[in-house]
């Protein structure tokens, strides 16, 4: 786990509290900071085998040497050059003009060092697996282009599956254990339909089950959970 932060700490103390997990290196610039992180599950009574190693994605070739030490089956990458809301600490009028640019004045931050990190990858010549969280959404096309994608992102657009799953439970007075969802689209989808209950037309795939019965219908996602107007309705 390389990038141990607001979201990569979170990560490490639920992968230090999951019994499957048999090793985890624990990686970041900030030594103090990450071995601190490292510890956090013992006070529930879990004692992971977890060790620190510090890591300057900036060094390529050290991050190399140590890949091609540990040789690990999985990368977990949430690093950044600065958290996704300190541009919002802008002054207002600042901040409007960045918005008008779109993901662009993100994307840099939470490039740079996944670049870096994939760098080091492929020069370490291992075979492994790297899950990146850094915006990958516009970060993955992007190294697609010079054939250093990481293998799969993972982002906010998760985030959407609880709020249905709570609306069809209410809905339908049904157990949220028992509701599947397929969905599949985009971090701009979780943005939008958080904030205005729209997709602004981006596409997107979603069907929603409860047992084997298909009950993918508008109505249902019509509330404060979730004020989505335009569901794309699938019967396969």
């Amino acid at each position: 786990m390389i990038g141990l932060g607001s979201l990569g700490g979170h990560v490490l103390e639920f992968l230090a509290r999951t019994p499957e997990v048999n090793r985890i290196i624990a990686a970041d610039v900030n030594e103090d900071w990450g071995i601190r992180k490292t510890i956090g599950s013992v006070n529930q009574g879990f004692y992971p085998n977890i060790t620190f190693q510090r890591i300057d994605l900036n060094d390529i070739d050290g991050t190399a040497e140590i890949l091609r030490k540990e040789k690990p089956y999985l990368i977990f990458n949430s690093t950044s050059l600065q958290s996704w809301w300190v541009i919002g600490r802008l002054p207002d009028d600042v901040y409007e003009k960045l918005i008008g640019a779109g993901f662009g004045p993100w994307l840099p931050m939470h490039l740079t060092l996944t670049h870096k990190l994939m760098k080091a990858v492929r020069k370490a010549g291992i075979e492994t697996h790297v899950v990146s969280s850094s915006f990958p959404d516009a970060v993955h096309p992007v190294l697609g282009k010079v054939n250093l994608a990481p293998t799969v992102g993972i982002g906010n657009f998760d985030l959407l599956i609880p709020r249905i799953k709570k609306v069809v439970s209410e809905k339908l007075k049904v157990p949220m254990r028992n509701i599947s969802v397929f969905m599949i689209g985009h971090h701009v989808h979780d943005v939008l339909i958080e904030d205005y209950g729209i997709t602004g037309g981006a596409p997107y795939f979603l069907k929603i089950l409860v047992g084997d019965k298909n009950v993918t219908l508008r109505k249902y996602l019509r509330t404060p959970y979730l004020r989505l107007q335009e569901t794309r309705v699938i019967n396969k």
